[in-house]
């Protein structure tokens, strides 16, 4: 058993190169304190548990490989594990911290909108670290976030706290910050990101959102809702969203969740994003916050007595019901309450609690009536006839017998379970399924984690604890990781590029391209990307491998000339053009054989194939301009006609000879007369 007060701890060497110096908090399993390293005097904090672990094969076993990994860990955000070993009880030395970030979030005083940012991304920062290990934390809360004496918030307990809970068979028993899926046992680093989620909002607000009075009603609850903030706390209320969706396929990934809050960070002075001063003599205690928390969620339940009337049970004289103003107090008696197996100091005698020895009478009433002394006394006599005390003594003895044959069976069947211990097989490359299968024939509780990781198929198993060969108990645990397929990449925005550029961004991104269709579209150009397959979107995420449909545009729709546009005039034929979405240019001609401003030809000619937005020149017959009737007097008829044509002219007729000479002209040579006139010669 624990000490109940832990500091007389205080001076003891632990392997005989740390001593403990100040007590910091307890645990269900654990006592912390600070400690100076005698080679060193550096300041490490430890961690003692309970000394009854030692005894459990399945438990040490986990310790160290736990152990063995954490030691190898080197993050800011994630607390540095210095050494671990066994003196008495199992101890785990860790470099220091201000406190834990319980400490900061007191009843009725919120962290601000940049503190809770800035602890959100270093949480997250460690988180995905962690992930990268396929490292699940799955016991996140305020009281495993240390605070760093430079301002840092550091991840501690990595996987120890989860393993200590599982002994202890207390995996749920805080489960204000369990996501939705922990009641199945499939966990993976979205659950641990749920629980930074809540523990946002709770910075926030003060409150841990979606909870109830117990664990099943509390992931129920969680199950089908999506954790959600008000609008008015923007975009850190968005963070807490896209944390706290109940499919945690849909959670933000702790490797993406700082990206948007660093932006936040940025509009920020650093005055608003600093964490409070933390008092560093502050304890932590989970459990008693989670009481706290829990308490008005519970049915109140009137304890009555049939004792003296108006005698008041639960409360003495002149105390009050339970409020946030009591917390220190009922804090620090749950830390003289709470026993675990401990370091062994020197006995010393127990006192009652102070609350043992109140009267639950009020001080106005008068004690209750104490019993006589003589044990009889009161009793009204009624002696047994000898027959009715034998049969009353066979009955005792019949019933003894029978609890004794039921205690015999319950320990043999104990032993026959305890005793019969198989091999574990090796499971890494099976799948989940027959995994649960080995497990239910060997009666062993089976752990899976999931993680993402490339060229693997979803449902495989990719690692075991214990290792193939291990003798394993009915009962103990079988630890798998088990695959959730190749890890997700975010599908990148294509559309307008080009079908080349969109190839190699997909096969960049780890996916295949697949089929490429084309279609018309006269807003896109050529050649470019108009969308991508139907049941995708851009921003999606898909799994590495994955083949990625397009759908190229071929431009716009061809168009064809109309028909039957020449001698048509010109206004209506420039409508009908632009109608077609095609791009009249209207060019005027002189043609005398065609009327004024209508069309002579187009180019390209009525019906051809041409894009949208092509050009169409339009020929339209002109104004005329006047001439000079040219001087054919001499000249042969033949000659004088072709004088004539040449200036825009035409003749009419030849009076005379046909093979005479020109003797004048009707009108007269040198008259001026609009293009396309008709003149007459006249011949000798």
């Amino acid at each position: 058993m624990a000490p109940r007060r832990p500091e007389t701890l205080r001076g003891r060497e632990i392997a005989g190169q740390f001593r403990l110096e100040r007590f910091l908090g307890r645990g269900r399993s654990t006592l912390v304190y600070t400690a100076e390293d005698l080679t060193s005097g550096d300041e490490v904090a430890i961690k003692l548990l309970a000394s009854s672990l030692t005894r459990n094969v399945g438990f040490m076993r986990r310790f160290r490989h736990v152990m063995r990994s954490a030691c190898s860990f080197d993050h800011p955000n994630v607390v540095r594990v210095i050494a671990w070993g066994e003196e008495r009880e199992l101890f785990v030395v860790t470099e220091p911290a201000v406190g834990p970030l319980r400490a900061l979030m007191l009843p009725g005083k919120g962290l601000s909108q940049g503190q809770t940012a800035a602890l959100a991304v270093d949480v997250s920062r460690g988180l995905a670290y962690l992930a990268q290990r396929n490292l699940v934390h799955r016991r996140l809360h305020p009281s495993n976030l240390l605070i760093a004496s430079d301002g840092r918030v550091m991840v501690s307990d990595a996987a120890l706290a989860w393993i200590l809970a599982h002994e202890s068979g207390h995996q749920f028993s805080d489960f204000r910050y369990l996501a939705p899926e922990a009641g199945s046992g499939t966990t993976g680093p979205p659950t641990d990101v749920y629980a930074l989620g809540m523990i946002m909002a709770e910075a926030l607000t003060g409150d841990i959102p979606l909870l109830a009075g117990d664990v099943n009603a509390t992931l129920g609850l969680r199950h089908e809702t999506d954790l959600t903030l008000d609008g008015r706390w923007g975009r850190i209320g968005r963070a807490v969203g896209a944390t706290g969706r109940a499919d945690p396929e849909r959670r933000v990934p702790a490797g993406q969740l700082d990206v948007g809050l660093m932006a936040l960070i940025a509009q920020m002075d650093r005055s608003e994003v600093e964490l409070p001063r933390m008092d560093p003599t502050a304890r932590s205690d989970e459990l008693e916050s989670m009481r706290l928390t829990l308490r008005d969620r519970l049915p109140t339940v009137a304890a009555q007595t049939a004792a003296t009337p108006g005698t008041s049970v639960g409360l003495a004289a002149g105390a009050t019901t339970p409020s946030r103003a009591n917390d220190d107090h009922r804090a620090a008696a749950a830390d003289q309450a709470k026993p675990i197996d401990p370091p062994k100091p020197p006995p010393a005698p127990r006192r009652q609690p102070a609350a043992a020895l109140r009267s639950s009478v009020p001080a106005e009433q008068p004690p209750a009536e104490q019993p006589p002394d003589d044990p009889a006394a009161g009793v009204e006599s009624n002696p047994l006839t000898p027959e009715e005390l034998a049969v009353r003594r066979n009955w005792v003895i019949g019933l003894i017998v029978a609890l004794v044959v039921v205690l015999a069976l319950l320990v043999g069947v104990q032993r026959f379970v305890l005793s019969s211990a198989a091999e574990v097989p090796q499971v890494v490359g099976a799948t989940v399924d027959e995994v649960r299968a080995q497990a239910a024939d060997g009666r062993w509780r089976l752990n899976t984690t999931e993680v993402r990781r490339d060229n693997t198929k979803t449902g495989e198993v990719l690692t075991q604890d214990p290792a193939a060969g291990t003798k394993l108990r009915a009962g103990e645990s079988l630890d798998v990781t088990v695959s959730l397929g190749p890890t997700l990449v975010a599908l990148p925005e294509l559309e307008g590029l080009s079908q080349k550029d969109a190839e190699n961004i997909i096969t960049f991104a780890g996916m295949k391209l697949g089929d490429v269709e084309s279609d018309y579209n006269a807003d896109a150009k050529p050649g470019t990307v108009m969308s991508i397959s139907a049941e995708f979107a851009e921003g999606t995420k898909l799994s590495k491998g994955s083949t990625v449909n397009l759908v190229v545009s071929d431009g716009a729709k061809p168009r064809q000339i109309p028909k039957e546009l020449v001698g048509k005039n010109a206004l209506s034929v420039v409508a009908e053009l632009e109608k077609a979405q095609l791009k009249p240019v209207v060019e005027p001609v002189q043609e005398p054989s065609v009327a004024l401003n209508y069309v002579v030809s187009v180019e390209p000619p009525e019906g051809s194939q041409v894009t949208i937005g092509d050009e169409v020149k339009v020929r339209v017959s002109a104004a005329r301009e006047n001439v000079a009737v040219p001087n054919v007097v001499g000249r042969t008829a033949a000659e004088a006609d072709a004088e004539v044509r040449a200036v825009g002219l035409t003749v009419l007729g030849i009076e005379g000879p046909a093979g005479g000479t020109v003797e004048r002209t009707d009108p007269e040579v040198g008259a001026e007369v609009p293009q396309g006139t008709s003149i007459r010669l006249v011949t000798r």
